[in-house]
This record gives structure tokens, C-alpha cells and sequence, in this order.
């Protein structure tokens, strides 16, 4: 409604962090929706990048900040948005909380379930949104899919199968992954293949089977060889008990190579190793993003269900 767009002032947001993923997740959305979302602030550890960054996508209505609580500080922002490495995710969602400002946090929402429910605790507490940044859950064929189970076509759920995955190279030293691609390989920023490409597999099968928490039945990690704590992938079946049907995710940086978690093959795509047709490119290679979804009468498939549609 464009007149009630002009009785509300756009939501001021500040960014904690010159991340590369910000361009498509706040920049573009903030050039094309003006009248909701305007970017006023950006603060980086490093205020060379930060400048570089406002000059590369011509933020003329961004003040630059050296350090994030500096920004928190003295920012004229109503909210901030957070795409921090995993591992600061929590601590700095709690600090700008704490600030009186709403937060928009890029997936994972943090690094355990405790963090989790601190931050949600805290936002309540002080009347404040907090919000995860993952588009998945309003993309349009996630809302196809839960529209297909509801009417019944595939009669009771019985099983979910999700993966998302990369052809990779398995095992290769963390000084060999550059830019974004290295944080994904650091324990103490909550790194790992789960944590990044799992958490789409694992919504996907909880929005189809009606957003219960699951039971773990059983779970492999394809381990990381020059750090035991970082996965490469995993694999893991899940119980819904309300929903009374069992899932199968599968994440992987590396699902081309010998010993690697290869997705299965659905209908409409290549081989178990490589790409679904079409699908998107990566710095770790071509994603494969896929569904099959079990029921009594039918099976469906659903192929790069979490490309992002615009």
C-alpha cells in the first residue's frame, strides 16, 4: 500500500561487519524497498574495509564506525543486522539487544540451543524482534510444498529426505580455503559443514513434518582431518514423534569425492556427485539442494528447494 508506505519512516539499520553475504541478504533489499529498509551505519574491526564497503555499493546515508559496540553506542539505528561468523553471533545479538535495538541475525541463529534460548529470552524481555535471517522461511516453494502436504496428495507422511550439498575437495588444509570459505573450517567461530549447509536440510524436514524438535536416532560425521571437531559433512536420521514419521539429512563440503556424503539421485538431476540441473553456484563448487517427501500414496520430489527465487 503506497500511501501507508508514506505515513512510516523506513527502518534504520546498522551492520555489524563488511560481510560478502550482506549484499544479497540487506544491500539489494534495502536499493530496492527504500521506503522500508535503509542502511545508515556499517562498523568493522578493520575501518579501511568499512569505507570500501560503503564506497562499493554507494551507501551515501552510511556513517562508518571503527568497532561494532562503538556503532551500538552512537548509531542513530533503530535495529542491526548481524552476519558475523557463526561463533559471535550470540554475543553480539545479546549486546545489541541489550542496546534497545532489534536484530536480524544471519542462520545459524547461534551456536547451541542454550544461546538460543538467552537471546529469545532477553528479546522478550525487552519488547524487542529478533529475527533470523534465512530466507527459507518465506520462500515460495517451501510454502508450495507444506501447501502440497496439508491437501492430503501424499497422504500420511511416512518419510523426509533432505541434502544439501558441495562437490568439494575433501580433507584440504584450512590455508587453502580463502575469503568466506575459511570461517566455515574454525572451531572456535562455530564452524562445519552442519552448522552451515545442515541447518537448511534440517529445516526443510521440520517445516514438512510440522516444526516439532526431533529425536536423534543415530548421526555420522565425516571428519574434517586436520581438525576432529569440524565436520566436512554428516548424516543423521531424526524421529518425529508427533508427526509419527522418520527423516534423513545429509550435508556435505565434499560429496563428489570417493568417501564422501554423496546426495541421492532424484529425478531431474545428475549424477549422485555433481549438481542438480541449473543449480547455483559457490565458492565450494555447485550446491545441490534436494527433497523426497514419503507418504502413504505418493513420493514428491523437490529439486534446489532452497535457491533463492529473486
Amino acid at each position: 500500500n503506497s500511501g501507508a508506505n508514506t505515513l512510516r519512516a523506513p527502518l534504520r539499520f546498522g551492520v555489524l561487519g563488511a560481510a560478502t553475504i550482506s549484499e544479497n541478504a540487506i544491500v539489494r533489499p534495502c536499493f530496492k524497498s527504500p521506503h522500508e529498509a535503509v542502511i545508515k551505519a556499517l562498523a568493522a574491526r578493520d575501518r579501511v574495509r568499512a569505507q570500501q564497503y560503503v564506497e562499493r555499493y554507494k551507501l551515501k546515508e552510511c556513517e562508518v564506525f571503527d568497532g561494532y559496540q562503538s556503532m551500538l553506542d552512537k548509531a542513530d539505528i533503530d535495529a542491526v543486522y548481524i552476519p558475523s561468523p557463526n561463533g559471535l553471533h550470540y554475543e553480539w545479538t545479546m549486546k545489541a539487544l541489550r542496546a534497545g535495538l532489534h536484530v536480524l541475525c544471519e542462520k545459524p541463529f547461534a551456536s547451541n540451543s542454550e544461546e538460543a534460548r538467552a537471546m529469545v529470552d532477553l528479546a522478550r524481555q525487552r519488547g524487542l524482534v529478533l529475527m533470523e535471517a534465512a530466507h527459507w522461511f518465506y520462500h515460495p516453494l517451501r510454502e508450495r510444498l507444506q501447501a502440497i502436504v496439508a491437501g492430503g496428495r501424499l497422504g500420511a507422511l511416512r518419510h523426509v529426505y533432505a541434502n544439501f550439498t558441495f562437490p568439494g575437495k575433501p580433507g584440504e588444509p584450512r590455508e587453502a580455503k580463502r575469503g568466506p570459505s575459511a570461517i566455515r573450517y574454525d572451531g572456535r567461530l562455530a564452524g562445519g559443514c552442519m552448522m552451515d549447509a545442515g541447518w537448511y536440510a534440517l529445516h526443510c524436514v521440520r517445516a514438512l513434518l510440522g516444526g516439532e524438535a526431533p529425536e536423534v536416532e543415530w548421526a555420522e560425521a565425516q571428519r574434517w582431518p586436520h581438525d576432529p571437531e569440524i565436520d566436512e559433512g554428516m548424516r543423521a536420521g531424526l524421529a518425529f514423534r508427533k508427526a509419527g514419521a522418520s527423516a534423513t539429512i545429509l550435508c556435505s563440503y565434499c560429496s563428489g569425492a570417493p568417501d564422501g556424503f554423496a546426495p541421492r539421485t532424484a529425478p531431474g538431476t545428475s549424477s549422485p556427485s555433481g549438481q542438480a540441473r541449473g543449480g547455483p553456484k559457490h565458492p565450494l563448487g555447485p550446491m545441490r539442494w534436494d527433497a523426497e517427501v514419503t507418504g502413504a500414496k505418493a513420493v514428491m520430489h523437490a529439486v534446489n528447494f532452497g535457491v533463492p527465487h529473486a
